[in-house]
């Protein structure tokens, strides 16, 4: 019986240390989460399937900053990486696939892409993506996490996208769920 208390207290003891680190981790997710919102700024990240690696999943996590900068509310918006690049122009969808295909490739260490997206409203935003696999021993990707800056077409303003149009078209698709 002498043993049986002591592993139980053990578990006891190890649960209360799991739940403080993923207090932790919370409250450093909402520290970061803080710190980059007044930014127009977002977090987003996602965990590769171990038998798949090679695949990207559907599953995210898309901060509610970022859903917010194209003007959805986090219920509004699934976590889904189809549904978010459902949004993006199609054109710069291209550049958007390359730079990612490169980067779980290992063609490239950060992967590093601008692009437009569609606001809820059917205004054009635009968004920095810069982001980073992680890898484990073998070189095979464990997850991806990624920082975006946003900006509306009117503070984006610089002459290298002049050549891309800027304009929604009259009707697109809301967000699959």
């Amino acid at each position: 019986m002498a043993e049986i208390g002591r592993a139980l207290s053990e578990l006891e003891r190890m649960a209360a240390q799991y739940k403080k680190a993923i207090e932790s981790l919370n409250e450093s997710e909402e520290s970061l989460e803080l710190a980059i919102s007044g930014s127009n700024g977002g977090l987003w990240y996602l965990s590769f399937d171990p038998e798949r690696p090679d695949i990207i999943p559907d599953e995210i996590y898309i901060s509610p900053t970022l859903k917010r900068f194209i003007g959805y509310e986090d219920h509004e918006f699934p976590n889904s990486v189809k549904a978010w690049k459902e949004r993006i122009i199609p054109e710069d969808l291209i550049l958007v696939n390359k730079s990612a295909q490169e980067h779980l490739e290992g063609k490239r260490d950060i992967h590093k892409v601008e692009y437009r997206i569609y606001h809820k409203d059917g205004s054009i935003r635009w968004i920095h993506s810069r982001g980073k696999i992680l890898r484990d021993s073998s070189g095979r990707p464990i997850k991806i996490g990624r920082y975006r800056l946003g900006y509306n077409s009117e503070e984006k303003g610089r002459g290298g996208f002049k050549s891309r149009k800027g304009e929604a078209p009259k009707s697109f698709k809301e967000p699959s769920q």
